[in-house]
Protein backbone atom coordinates (compact mmCIF):
# COMPACT_ATOMS: atom_id res chain seq x y z
CA UNK A 1 0.00 0.00 0.00
CA UNK A 2 2.57 2.25 0.74
CA UNK A 3 4.46 1.73 -2.52
CA UNK A 4 0.74 2.15 -4.61
CA UNK A 5 0.50 5.49 -2.45
CA UNK A 6 4.04 6.98 -3.10
CA UNK A 7 3.79 6.03 -7.10
CA UNK A 8 0.37 8.18 -6.78
CA UNK A 9 2.01 10.96 -4.67
CA UNK A 10 5.00 11.39 -6.41
CA UNK A 11 3.61 10.78 -10.65
CA UNK A 12 0.57 12.98 -9.76
CA UNK A 13 2.27 16.32 -9.59
CA UNK A 14 4.46 15.34 -12.13
CA UNK A 15 1.46 14.71 -14.34
CA UNK A 16 0.35 17.54 -13.64
CA UNK A 17 3.48 19.73 -14.25
CA UNK A 18 3.45 18.15 -17.72
CA UNK A 19 0.05 18.84 -18.73
CA UNK A 20 1.09 22.43 -18.05
CA UNK A 21 -1.64 22.63 -15.20
CA UNK A 22 -0.82 25.19 -12.05
CA UNK A 23 -0.18 24.31 -8.40
CA UNK A 24 -3.53 24.99 -7.67
CA UNK A 25 -4.95 22.14 -9.95
CA UNK A 26 -2.08 19.49 -8.66
CA UNK A 27 -3.49 20.54 -5.30
CA UNK A 28 -7.25 20.28 -5.93
CA UNK A 29 -6.47 16.61 -7.44
CA UNK A 30 -4.26 15.45 -4.35
CA UNK A 31 -7.29 17.05 -2.01
CA UNK A 32 -9.84 15.48 -3.76
CA UNK A 33 -7.97 12.23 -3.39
CA UNK A 34 -7.80 13.16 0.30
CA UNK A 35 -11.48 14.27 0.77
CA UNK A 36 -12.48 10.75 -0.55
CA UNK A 37 -9.58 8.87 1.94
CA UNK A 38 -11.94 10.54 5.15
CA UNK A 39 -15.35 9.24 2.93
CA UNK A 40 -13.57 5.77 2.91
CA UNK A 41 -12.88 6.17 6.68
CA UNK A 42 -16.54 6.73 7.32
CA UNK A 43 -17.67 4.13 5.05
CA UNK A 44 -15.86 1.72 7.13
CA UNK A 45 -17.81 2.09 10.36
CA UNK A 46 -20.34 -0.46 8.69
CA UNK A 47 -18.62 -2.16 6.62
CA UNK A 48 -16.25 -3.08 9.73
CA UNK A 49 -19.38 -4.49 11.39
CA UNK A 50 -20.22 -6.59 8.05
CA UNK A 51 -17.05 -8.09 7.14
CA UNK A 52 -14.47 -7.25 9.82
CA UNK A 53 -11.30 -5.63 9.40
CA UNK A 54 -9.06 -8.43 7.35
CA UNK A 55 -11.53 -8.61 4.72
CA UNK A 56 -11.57 -4.42 5.34
CA UNK A 57 -7.85 -4.36 4.54
CA UNK A 58 -8.04 -6.56 0.90
CA UNK A 59 -11.07 -4.33 -0.66
CA UNK A 60 -8.59 -1.30 0.24
CA UNK A 61 -5.95 -2.73 -1.77
CA UNK A 62 -8.84 -3.71 -4.91
CA UNK A 63 -10.11 -0.06 -5.02
CA UNK A 64 -6.49 1.67 -4.70
CA UNK A 65 -5.90 -0.92 -7.78
CA UNK A 66 -8.75 0.76 -9.22
CA UNK A 67 -7.33 4.07 -9.26
CA UNK A 68 -4.35 3.04 -10.54
CA UNK A 69 -5.94 1.48 -13.69
CA UNK A 70 -8.22 4.72 -14.14
CA UNK A 71 -4.77 6.54 -14.19
CA UNK A 72 -3.96 5.12 -17.27
CA UNK A 73 -6.32 5.74 -19.49
CA UNK A 74 -5.18 7.98 -21.98
CA UNK A 75 -7.64 10.58 -21.81
CA UNK A 76 -5.63 13.98 -20.19
CA UNK A 77 -7.41 15.15 -17.00
CA UNK A 78 -10.93 13.36 -16.92
CA UNK A 79 -9.97 10.08 -15.85
CA UNK A 80 -7.88 11.56 -13.33
CA UNK A 81 -11.02 12.67 -10.95
CA UNK A 82 -12.75 9.17 -9.90
CA UNK A 83 -9.28 7.74 -10.10
CA UNK A 84 -8.24 10.03 -7.52
CA UNK A 85 -11.69 9.27 -5.85
CA UNK A 86 -11.24 5.34 -5.84
CA UNK A 87 -7.71 5.66 -4.45
CA UNK A 88 -8.48 7.86 -1.48
CA UNK A 89 -11.15 5.28 -0.21
CA UNK A 90 -9.05 2.65 -0.59
CA UNK A 91 -6.86 4.08 1.35
CA UNK A 92 -9.84 5.05 3.71
CA UNK A 93 -10.48 1.93 4.59
CA UNK A 94 -6.68 0.40 4.54
CA UNK A 95 -6.18 2.89 7.61
CA UNK A 96 -8.95 2.11 9.64
CA UNK A 97 -8.66 -1.23 9.01
CA UNK A 98 -5.08 -1.59 10.11
CA UNK A 99 -5.88 0.94 12.98
CA UNK A 100 -8.55 -1.42 14.43
CA UNK A 101 -6.14 -4.34 14.36
CA UNK A 102 -3.06 -2.37 15.75
CA UNK A 103 -5.13 -0.54 18.10
CA UNK A 104 -6.32 -3.56 20.31
CA UNK A 105 -3.50 -3.45 22.53
CA UNK A 106 -2.75 0.34 23.08
CA UNK A 107 -2.20 0.32 26.79
CA UNK A 108 -0.18 -2.45 26.84
CA UNK A 109 3.90 -1.97 27.57
CA UNK A 110 5.43 -1.96 24.43
CA UNK A 111 2.17 -1.08 22.30
CA UNK A 112 3.70 1.83 20.20
CA UNK A 113 6.23 -0.95 18.51
CA UNK A 114 3.27 -2.24 16.66
CA UNK A 115 2.51 1.01 15.44
CA UNK A 116 5.89 1.72 14.49
CA UNK A 117 6.91 -1.23 12.60
CA UNK A 118 3.63 -0.86 10.80
CA UNK A 119 4.49 2.62 9.68
CA UNK A 120 7.80 1.70 8.59
CA UNK A 121 7.09 -0.95 6.97
CA UNK A 122 4.09 1.40 4.90
CA UNK A 123 6.64 4.42 4.57
CA UNK A 124 9.47 1.52 3.51
CA UNK A 125 7.22 0.47 1.05
CA UNK A 126 6.70 4.56 -0.13
CA UNK A 127 10.36 4.91 -0.13
CA UNK A 128 10.44 2.11 -2.89
CA UNK A 129 7.58 3.37 -4.53
CA UNK A 130 8.75 6.99 -4.68
CA UNK A 131 12.21 5.83 -6.33
CA UNK A 132 10.94 3.87 -8.98
CA UNK A 133 7.89 5.68 -9.97
CA UNK A 134 10.66 9.30 -10.64
CA UNK A 135 13.38 6.61 -12.18
CA UNK A 136 10.64 5.40 -14.53
CA UNK A 137 9.28 8.75 -15.71
CA UNK A 138 12.77 9.58 -16.32
CA UNK A 139 12.66 7.08 -18.76
CA UNK A 140 9.73 7.28 -20.29
CA UNK A 141 10.80 11.08 -21.00
CA UNK A 142 13.29 10.00 -23.30
CA UNK A 143 11.07 8.11 -25.77
CA UNK A 144 7.41 10.09 -25.16
CA UNK A 145 6.74 13.28 -25.05
CA UNK A 146 4.11 15.55 -22.52
CA UNK A 147 1.98 13.71 -20.28
CA UNK A 148 2.70 10.51 -22.10
CA UNK A 149 6.12 10.87 -20.56
CA UNK A 150 4.68 10.14 -16.95
CA UNK A 151 1.49 8.14 -17.51
CA UNK A 152 3.36 4.58 -17.74
CA UNK A 153 4.38 5.44 -14.07
CA UNK A 154 1.02 4.88 -12.75
CA UNK A 155 1.36 1.19 -13.66
CA UNK A 156 3.70 0.78 -10.70
CA UNK A 157 0.90 1.44 -8.48
CA UNK A 158 -1.48 -1.08 -9.96
CA UNK A 159 0.93 -3.62 -10.31
CA UNK A 160 1.83 -3.18 -5.89
CA UNK A 161 -1.86 -2.84 -5.70
CA UNK A 162 -2.53 -6.30 -7.38
CA UNK A 163 0.58 -7.98 -5.49
CA UNK A 164 -1.15 -6.71 -2.12
CA UNK A 165 -4.28 -8.09 -2.68
CA UNK A 166 -2.56 -11.78 -3.64
CA UNK A 167 0.37 -11.58 -0.37
CA UNK A 168 -2.55 -10.87 1.89
CA UNK A 169 -3.56 -13.78 3.85
CA UNK A 170 -4.99 -12.80 7.48
CA UNK A 171 -4.51 -15.94 9.25
CA UNK A 172 -6.00 -17.08 12.90
CA UNK A 173 -8.57 -14.36 12.44
CA UNK A 174 -11.63 -15.07 15.24
CA UNK A 175 -15.09 -14.49 14.38
CA UNK A 176 -14.92 -11.53 17.38
CA UNK A 177 -12.24 -9.92 15.55
CA UNK A 178 -13.60 -10.47 12.27
CA UNK A 179 -16.94 -8.92 12.91
CA UNK A 180 -16.23 -5.24 14.90
CA UNK A 181 -19.02 -3.80 16.44
CA UNK A 182 -18.48 0.17 15.04
CA UNK A 183 -21.98 2.12 15.25
CA UNK A 184 -22.29 5.52 14.48
CA UNK A 185 -23.87 8.12 17.53
CA UNK A 186 -24.97 11.73 17.53
CA UNK A 187 -22.06 12.73 19.16
CA UNK A 188 -19.64 11.11 16.98
CA UNK A 189 -18.22 13.99 15.14
CA UNK A 190 -16.84 15.19 18.32
CA UNK A 191 -15.87 11.91 19.71
CA UNK A 192 -12.48 11.98 21.02
CA UNK A 193 -11.81 15.47 19.90
CA UNK A 194 -9.77 16.44 22.92
CA UNK A 195 -7.01 13.58 22.53
CA UNK A 196 -6.77 14.12 18.56
CA UNK A 197 -5.72 17.76 18.88
CA UNK A 198 -2.07 17.22 18.89
CA UNK A 199 -2.78 14.48 15.65
CA UNK A 200 -5.05 17.30 13.93
CA UNK A 201 -2.50 20.41 14.34
CA UNK A 202 0.60 17.43 13.49
CA UNK A 203 -1.27 16.62 9.95
CA UNK A 204 -2.59 20.20 9.44
CA UNK A 205 0.81 21.56 8.85
CA UNK A 206 2.76 18.48 7.08
CA UNK A 207 -0.41 18.40 4.90
CA UNK A 208 0.65 22.62 3.99
CA UNK A 209 3.97 21.15 2.88
CA UNK A 210 4.86 17.55 1.97
CA UNK A 211 1.41 16.58 -0.57
CA UNK A 212 2.87 19.55 -2.35
CA UNK A 213 6.61 19.27 -2.31
CA UNK A 214 6.97 16.86 -5.88
CA UNK A 215 5.45 20.01 -7.34
CA UNK A 216 7.95 22.68 -5.94
CA UNK A 217 10.87 20.91 -6.36
CA UNK A 218 10.08 20.46 -10.23
CA UNK A 219 8.94 24.05 -11.05
CA UNK A 220 10.49 26.13 -8.37
CA UNK A 221 13.80 24.23 -7.97
CA UNK A 222 13.97 22.37 -11.97
CA UNK A 223 14.43 18.95 -10.60
CA UNK A 224 13.99 16.24 -12.88
CA UNK A 225 11.49 13.45 -12.37
CA UNK A 226 14.12 10.98 -11.31
CA UNK A 227 15.67 14.07 -9.19
CA UNK A 228 12.19 14.44 -7.63
CA UNK A 229 11.38 10.64 -6.84
CA UNK A 230 15.03 10.51 -5.41
CA UNK A 231 14.02 13.33 -2.52
CA UNK A 232 10.60 12.04 -1.82
CA UNK A 233 12.09 8.60 -1.30
CA UNK A 234 14.89 10.41 1.57
CA UNK A 235 11.42 11.45 2.70
CA UNK A 236 10.08 8.38 3.58
CA UNK A 237 13.75 7.06 4.47
CA UNK A 238 13.22 10.00 7.02
CA UNK A 239 9.98 9.21 7.81
CA UNK A 240 11.20 5.70 8.76
CA UNK A 241 13.74 6.78 10.91
CA UNK A 242 12.18 9.06 12.99
CA UNK A 243 8.94 7.05 13.82
CA UNK A 244 11.56 4.37 15.24
CA UNK A 245 13.53 7.25 16.87
CA UNK A 246 9.85 8.37 18.67
CA UNK A 247 9.70 4.56 19.56
CA UNK A 248 12.67 4.55 21.25
CA UNK A 249 12.31 7.95 22.98
CA UNK A 250 8.57 6.79 24.11
CA UNK A 251 10.31 3.67 25.91
CA UNK A 252 12.94 5.54 27.44
CA UNK A 253 10.78 8.61 28.59
CA UNK A 254 6.98 8.33 28.41
CA UNK A 255 4.88 9.99 25.77
CA UNK A 256 4.26 12.86 27.96
CA UNK A 257 7.97 13.80 27.80
CA UNK A 258 8.98 12.44 24.24
CA UNK A 259 6.15 13.52 21.78
CA UNK A 260 5.99 17.59 22.66
CA UNK A 261 10.27 17.46 22.22
CA UNK A 262 10.11 15.85 18.91
CA UNK A 263 6.78 18.36 17.66
CA UNK A 264 8.88 21.09 18.90
CA UNK A 265 12.02 19.98 16.84
CA UNK A 266 9.42 19.63 13.72
CA UNK A 267 8.51 23.22 14.13
CA UNK A 268 12.09 24.27 14.75
CA UNK A 269 12.82 22.72 11.30
CA UNK A 270 10.09 23.79 9.43
CA UNK A 271 10.71 27.31 10.37
CA UNK A 272 14.23 26.82 9.01
CA UNK A 273 13.22 25.25 6.42
CA UNK A 274 10.98 28.02 5.43
CA UNK A 275 14.14 30.08 4.95
CA UNK A 276 16.04 27.90 2.55
CA UNK A 277 16.24 29.47 -0.85
CA UNK A 278 18.48 26.80 -2.87
CA UNK A 279 17.24 23.65 -3.71
CA UNK A 280 19.62 21.75 -1.20
CA UNK A 281 18.72 23.57 1.51
CA UNK A 282 15.08 22.73 1.12
CA UNK A 283 15.93 19.27 0.43
CA UNK A 284 17.52 18.88 3.75
CA UNK A 285 14.75 20.86 5.42
CA UNK A 286 12.13 18.48 4.17
CA UNK A 287 14.27 15.54 5.25
CA UNK A 288 14.48 16.75 8.80
CA UNK A 289 10.87 17.97 9.39
CA UNK A 290 9.64 14.61 8.01
CA UNK A 291 11.70 13.03 10.08
CA UNK A 292 10.55 15.04 13.81
CA UNK A 293 7.07 15.55 12.57
CA UNK A 294 5.83 12.33 10.77
CA UNK A 295 8.01 10.23 12.28
CA UNK A 296 6.17 10.90 15.89
CA UNK A 297 3.04 10.31 14.09
CA UNK A 298 2.51 6.61 14.46
CA UNK A 299 3.09 7.44 18.77
CA UNK A 300 0.76 9.71 18.42
CA UNK A 301 -1.93 7.61 17.06
CA UNK A 302 -0.71 4.92 19.79
CA UNK A 303 -0.45 7.49 23.01
CA UNK A 304 -3.73 9.16 21.94
CA UNK A 305 -5.89 5.54 21.32
CA UNK A 306 -4.61 4.27 24.90
CA UNK A 307 -6.42 6.90 26.61
CA UNK A 308 -9.56 5.95 24.88
CA UNK A 309 -11.50 2.85 26.94
CA UNK A 310 -10.57 -0.26 24.60
CA UNK A 311 -14.64 -0.20 23.74
CA UNK A 312 -14.55 2.75 22.11
CA UNK A 313 -11.42 2.25 20.22
CA UNK A 314 -13.42 0.38 16.66
CA UNK A 315 -15.56 3.58 16.48
CA UNK A 316 -12.41 6.13 17.48
CA UNK A 317 -10.70 4.61 14.29
CA UNK A 318 -13.08 5.73 12.35
CA UNK A 319 -14.16 8.97 13.17
CA UNK A 320 -10.75 9.55 13.96
CA UNK A 321 -9.36 8.88 10.13
CA UNK A 322 -12.63 11.00 8.97
CA UNK A 323 -11.69 13.74 10.41
CA UNK A 324 -8.16 13.77 9.75
CA UNK A 325 -7.88 13.26 6.36
CA UNK A 326 -11.23 15.42 5.78
CA UNK A 327 -8.42 18.09 7.29
CA UNK A 328 -5.64 16.92 5.38
CA UNK A 329 -7.85 17.52 2.19
CA UNK A 330 -8.64 21.03 3.27
CA UNK A 331 -5.21 22.07 3.82
CA UNK A 332 -3.72 20.56 0.93
CA UNK A 333 -6.49 22.86 -1.38
CA UNK A 334 -5.71 25.81 0.39
CA UNK A 335 -1.40 24.98 0.11
CA UNK A 336 -2.08 24.47 -3.87
CA UNK A 337 -4.10 27.86 -3.71
CA UNK A 338 -1.41 29.57 -1.87
CA UNK A 339 1.58 28.02 -3.99
CA UNK A 340 -0.28 29.45 -6.68
CA UNK A 341 -1.08 32.76 -5.64
CA UNK A 342 2.32 33.38 -4.33
CA UNK A 343 4.57 31.48 -6.35
CA UNK A 344 6.98 30.94 -2.98
CA UNK A 345 6.94 28.16 -0.59
CA UNK A 346 8.20 29.86 2.33
CA UNK A 347 4.49 31.42 3.57
CA UNK A 348 3.12 27.79 3.18
CA UNK A 349 6.35 26.09 5.08
CA UNK A 350 5.60 29.00 8.16
CA UNK A 351 2.24 28.27 8.87
CA UNK A 352 3.17 24.84 9.12
CA UNK A 353 5.87 25.68 11.63
CA UNK A 354 3.31 27.50 13.73
CA UNK A 355 0.64 24.42 13.64
CA UNK A 356 3.82 22.09 14.69
CA UNK A 357 4.54 23.97 17.57
CA UNK A 358 0.92 24.29 18.24
CA UNK A 359 0.63 20.85 18.16
CA UNK A 360 3.42 20.61 20.65
CA UNK A 361 1.90 22.63 23.09
CA UNK A 362 -1.28 21.13 23.40
CA UNK A 363 0.25 17.51 23.63
CA UNK A 364 1.92 18.61 26.65
CA UNK A 365 -1.28 18.78 28.00
CA UNK A 366 -3.57 15.83 25.94
CA UNK A 367 -1.27 13.04 27.30
CA UNK A 368 -1.88 13.83 31.28
CA UNK A 369 -4.68 11.89 30.77
CA UNK A 370 -5.12 8.47 32.10
CA UNK A 371 -4.13 5.65 29.89
CA UNK A 372 -6.66 2.78 29.80
CA UNK A 373 -5.16 -0.50 29.37
CA UNK A 374 -7.11 -3.41 27.63
CA UNK A 375 -7.84 -6.28 29.47
CA UNK A 376 -6.34 -10.05 28.71
CA UNK A 377 -8.77 -12.38 26.89
CA UNK A 378 -10.28 -15.10 28.86
CA UNK A 379 -8.41 -19.06 28.32
CA UNK A 380 -10.25 -20.90 26.14
CA UNK A 381 -11.48 -24.05 28.76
Amino acid sequence: MGFAYANFAVAMPLYAVALGRSASFAGTVLALETAALAAGALAASSLLQRSGSARLLSLGLVLIGLGHLLFLVPAGVPPLLPGAAAHGVGLGLFWVASQAMLGRRSGVTGSERSFVHHYAAYTLGGLAGAAVTGGVASLARLALEGAGAVRPAFGLGLAAALVGVAAWRPAGVTETQRRERVRLSVGLPFRGLALQLPDLLLVAGVGLVLPLAPYMLATRFGLSPASVGLVVAGVAASKVAGSYAAGGLVRSFGSRKAIPVMLAAASLLAFLLALADTAGLFVAGLLGTALAATGAWPVIVDASLARVPPAERGVVAVTWNAREYGLIAAVTALAGWLLAAHGSPGLLVALAASLLAASAAVSGAVYRRPVHTPQPAPARA
